[in-house]
């Protein structure tokens, strides 16, 4: 295997990193089919959030010789909170970052109010990983995640979480094989199509519903 190297993304990495979301965007909806399309602009809009506009983003991006290969995107968090890891980006774009904050100001004070003190341990949420399909399988998540780990040390969370479609094998294939665990699952169901009339799962049975 090439040598490979891990770095942070910066303002000269945007248009390789928009490239990747936008392949990774595409994969996850071709595995959550209800998922709504992200066109580019939208990615654009994102990534210069995660490089410039907001603090909270950890981007490292994977490179062989000159090809850049893949991406890992975290961010930390206080309870619900996000914490800043980079406050140096907190002073760009006054007015947007203004009405931004206040509205998450709002919508983590009243979500704040219903969790228990306990609930404000640090995690770190691993929002995005990326590796380009011919370089899959040859431990390049992995070295990320152990790079993105070790910058992420001081913080001290206790533990790491993600999301990952139900219908993504790949994507929960690669997260088992890194060590996570499936805790929690989320089932959905089409709301207009009717219910079984004896469904088990209710409690009913000979003599009707308990």
């Amino acid at each position: 295997m090439k040598k490979l190297t891990i770095r942070e993304a910066g303002i000269g990495d945007r248009k390789r990193l928009v490239e990747m979301v936008c392949d990774l965007r595409q994969h996850v909806r071709s595995s959550t089919p209800a998922s709504p399309p992200v066109s580019r602009e939208v990615v654009e809009e994102q990534v210069n959030k995660y490089l410039e506009a907001e603090p909270y983003h950890l981007v490292l991006l994977a490179k062989q010789e000159e090809s850049v290969i893949g991406f890992i995107r975290m961010n930390v968090k206080r309870g619900n909170q996000p914490v800043e890891l980079f406050p140096e980006r907190k002073d760009r774009n006054p007015i947007k970052r203004t009405i931004f904050f206040l509205k998450r100001f709002i919508r983590y004070r009243i979500m704040e109010g219903m969790r228990k003190g306990a609930d404000k341990k640090m995690t770190v949420y691993l929002a995005d990983v990326y590796v380009e399909p011919g370089s899959r399988r040859k431990g390049v998540a992995k070295a990320m995640l152990d790079q993105a780990l070790a910058r992420l040390q001081s913080f001290n969370a206790e533990t790491m979480y993600l999301w990952v479609a139900g219908g993504n094998q790949l994507g929960q294939s690669l997260f088992t094989s890194l060590g996570f665990e499936v805790q929690n699952m989320v089932m959905v169901r089409d709301t207009s199509r009717k219910s079984p009339i004896d469904s088990p799962a209710e409690g009913r049975g000979d003599d009707g519903p308990k």
